[in-house]
This record gives structure tokens, C-alpha cells and sequence, in this order.
């Protein structure tokens, strides 16, 4: 029996007829869509993790320090900080950061991170949504990023402990996006916030932080010009409360200054170098 034969043109069709086909039922429906997977937790508590071979990363013996002036103890801001910091990486620290919601929203403004959807490990998982008109926001460190688009993170507060979490993309708890937070050259951020003065007594307040030291930046002012200058009056300033500083000083009445420049000092021994924050005018009381 000889072989029947085929059109060119009816060939064409019955490849792309199969390949169609295919793709039609490769492509997944509307529900498979909607059941995503859930996370899955791998380990709950520092003891269960590193006994699951997860590491803590040293959080486990510091969680109850402060880092970025966060809340001590099992918080997801305090542990994201943590590792920002720990280990010998140098990221600057945004003037205002608050809770978990806020942020996706201040250390992009502040130019300390960028926010995106593409994870990558190092990369911190924000979470913000509302939820019964409760808002709920999370915080978290990306471990690995998997093929499938799901991340693995380490989380603290979560219910009130340490956890690694995978999240899997298209669940509704997927983070809702990721901050890749920027390393820092070293040397001192920071801005000047106002100057007072009353009677005789001038006060200059700032924000300022120094990424590789913990303690922070030493504050000068220098009244009347830049530092260094003839005439001019250096202070140093004191620290009030999360990176404010102020540094205050009384004047004669015929020798109030009208300018003050405002430096933070880099930490001798670390990278980078003295920075000016800015310069502030002083209204006569």
C-alpha cells in the first residue's frame, strides 16, 4: 500500500493545529490559578531551627538588644535591622522607620533602597496589606529565591518567634514587594532639622547616623562659618533619642552668630570621611 501524501499547506495547519493543541492544555485554568500554596513553615524557634540545620545567624544571642532602635526581643523590624547590619554589611539607616508598614516607603524615599518584585537573596520581604481593617505589615530576610518564584526567608515575630517561611507566588500572602537596601560608602547621612534660640541661647538640632559604627556619628556645629574658619564657635553635640542630636550654646547679645554649619564627624579607624550636613540660618530671639 503506498503512503497516502500531504499538502504542504495542510501540513502547516496540522503542526500549528498540534501545537495549539499543547499549549491549550499546558495553560492552567482560572482555578488551578487560585490555589496556590500556601507558605510552609520549615522550622518555629530558635532551638528547632538550628537543630533543623537553619541558622539564626547569630540573632539568637543578641534578639534582645536593639538594632536601629527598633523594639527588642521577637520583632520582625528589630531581626530585618539585624541583619542589614550584622556580618560586616554597611547599610545606612533611613531617619524615620517606624513599623514594618512603613518601610517599603521611607527607605526608598530616603534613597537606602529600592523597591521592586524581582527578589534576590540579601533582599528584605515587605509585606503591606490590610486585612478586616486591621493593617498588617511584615518584615523579613530573603534566604534563596526559588525557580518557581516562591523565596525562602527568616522571620522573627511571626506569632512570636524565629521561623523560616517559603512563600509561594500568587498566594495572597506573598510578600508585596522587595527592598533591595544599598551598602554605604561609610561616612556619615544625616540632615539638619532647626535652630532656636531664646534669650541668649542658641540650639541647633540634626539627625545624623554612621552605618559601620553602632554607636553613631560624633556631631560638630560650628557657629558663625564653616569649621575652621576665623571667629567661628565648635560644638559638639549630645544625642537625644534615635540619631537626634543637639548641640547648644549662649552668645553675647552683640555677638550672636547667623549662620551654623552643621558636621558629622566619620569614626576614626572606619571608611569614609567627615560629612556637612547642611547649614541652618539663626533668627534673632
Amino acid at each position: 500500500m503506498s503512503a497516502r501524501s500531504t499538502h504542504p499547506r495542510s501540513l502547516v495547519a496540522l503542526i500549528l493545529m498540534t501545537l495549539i493543541g499543547g499549549l491549550l492544555l499546558a495553560a492552567p485554568t482560572s482555578a488551578q490559578a487560585a490555589k496556590a500554596k500556601a507558605p510552609k513553615v520549615y522550622c518555629k524557634g530558635f532551638s528547632s531551627c538550628e537543630k533543623k540545620g537553619f541558622s539564626t545567624r547569630g540573632y539568637r544571642a543578641v534578639h534582645q538588644r536593639q538594632h536601629w532602635g527598633a523594639v527588642a526581643g521577637h520583632n520582625c523590624t528589630n531581626y530585618a535591622a539585624y541583619r542589614l547590619t550584622s556580618r560586616g554589611r554597611v547599610t545606612d539607616r533611613a531617619a524615620t522607620i517606624g513599623s514594618a508598614s512603613e518601610w517599603g516607603i521611607t527607605l526608598p524615599k530616603a534613597g537606602i533602597a529600592v523597591r521592586h518584585r524581582k527578589p534576590k537573596v540579601g533582599d528584605i520581604a515587605w509585606w503591606s496589606y490590610h486585612r478586616k481593617s486591621v493593617r498588617r505589615s511584615h518584615v523579613a530576610y530573603v534566604e534563596r529565591v526559588y525557580k518557581d518564584g516562591s523565596v525562602l526567608v527568616s522571620e522573627d515575630n511571626y506569632k512570636g518567634t524565629f521561623y523560616y517561611t517559603r512563600y509561594y507566588k500568587g498566594h495572597r500572602l506573598f510578600p508585596s514587594s522587595f527592598l533591595r537596601v544599598k551598602k554605604s560608602s561609610g561616612s556619615p547621612i544625616g540632615h539638619v532639622t532647626r535652630a532656636t534660640t531664646k534669650d541668649r541661647l542658641v540650639r541647633v538640632e540634626s539627625w545624623h547616623s554612621q552605618a559601620d559604627n553602632p554607636s553613631g556619628a560624633v556631631g560638630v556645629v560650628s557657629f558663625g562659618g564653616p569649621r575652621g574658619a576665623a571667629g567661628t564657635v565648635q560644638v559638639r553635640t549630645s544625642r537625644a533619642v534615635l540619631g537626634t542630636w543637639w548641640a547648644a550654646r549662649s552668645f553675647p547679645a552683640d555677638a550672636m552668630p547667623k549662620i551654623a554649619y552643621v558636621y558629622a564627624l566619620n569614626t576614626p579607624g572606619t571608611r569614609g570621611g567627615d560629612s556637612l550636613l547642611g547649614t541652618v540660618a539663626i533668627a534673632p530671639h
